[in-house]
């Protein structure tokens, strides 16, 4: 009688530690929706304690939507302390307007804490007035012309300025 409970409880813990760790679910609504993902990707995403069903949900919705972007970046970025969904929705916006703003500019964005709506904004205002190029342009030559010291000091004084 003691074996059985054992055994019993035994097979009770392997079943929760592979549902754990082998997400089917997502696996298989992502099989439905023509998103490729290998099942041994997401067990190794959750040993890595990726959120699995974000990164997932954002694949499958980027890809129906056309855009071309990875399980590993958004791995990556989430990694790295990215927002996905913000990520996705922004993605989604710049592809609905289509605007030339490359996604690892909007992870960039992501990871230093700026809001990527207003940023598109920004981007896509600057872009209709044609500003945005000459920014750009006046910035890289002002930018290449500084060394480390005076990088910094304009870092100090833009955080300053806009904090």
């Amino acid at each position: 009688m003691t074996q059985l409970f054992f055994f019993l409880a035994l097979g009770l813990v392997l079943i929760l530690m592979f549902n754990y760790f082998v997400p089917l679910n997502l696996w298989i609504t992502a099989l439905f929706s023509g998103v490729q993902i290998d099942l041994m990707q997401l067990v190794f995403m959750r040993i890595r304690k990726s959120p699995v069903k974000d990164i997932i949900l954002s694949l499958i919705t980027c890809q129906k939507a056309g855009i071309n972007i990875t399980l590993e970046e958004l791995e990556t970025h989430s990694l790295a302390s990215g927002n996905i969904v913000t990520l996705t929705k922004a993605l989604l916006k710049v592809k609905s307007e289509n605007l030339k703003i490359d996604s690892t500019e909007l992870m960039a964005q992501n990871l230093a804490g700026n809001d990527l709506m207003k940023y598109i904004e920004i981007r896509k205002n600057d872009s209709l007035s044609g500003i945005g190029d000459i920014k750009r342009k006046l910035c890289d030559k002002i930018m290449n012309q500084l060394n480390e010291d005076q990088v910094r000091d304009v870092e100090k004084y833009l955080k300053a300025s806009f904090l």
